[in-house]
């Protein structure tokens, strides 16, 4: 495995493991004055550490994606997947950000909450295992 390789899992390694944190961050959240608390941590973790994270994702795997001399199925299969995460990723984000802003709202803090306890695990989290799945079974050399 070459370097731009080794990168790209070292960055989706970093993610993974950050959007573990995440997740236990949120899922310790259970009343009002927590879920303030984890909204200022997720903010934190977001604006300094997953969007560099997200940023290195894409750059590795766009340099990666433009060496593939000829394009399968797989190869489109697993970009497809890789995006949706990073989409649905970035939606947290932003809703991550607005419920930061509005986190002295309890209504907007509870809303965004549940928010961002769905997208994840519904959405950005098959959609990545479907994609490390193609990675590590198909193309990893």
């Amino acid at each position: 495995m070459d370097t731009l390789a080794s990168g790209h899992l070292l960055a989706l390694g970093a993610w993974g493991a950050l959007v573990m944190v995440e997740g236990f961050v949120e899922l310790g959240a259970r009343d009002d004055d927590a879920l303030r608390r984890a909204a200022r941590t997720h903010f934190l973790l977001d604006v300094w550490i997953e969007l560099p994270l997200l940023a290195a994702v894409l750059a590795t795997g766009v340099a990666l994606a433009l060496r593939v001399p000829s394009w399968t199925a797989l190869h489109s299969t697993k970009v497809a997947a890789g995006l949706v995460a990073v989409a649905a990723n970035l939606y947290c984000v932003v809703i991550v950000m607005r419920r930061h802003a509005t986190r002295d709202r309890v209504d907007a803090l509870r809303r965004d909450s549940v928010r961002i306890r769905l997208v994840s695990p519904a959405l950005g989290l098959p959609a990545a295992a479907i994609a490390a799945w193609i990675g590590f079974v198909h193309f990893l050399r």
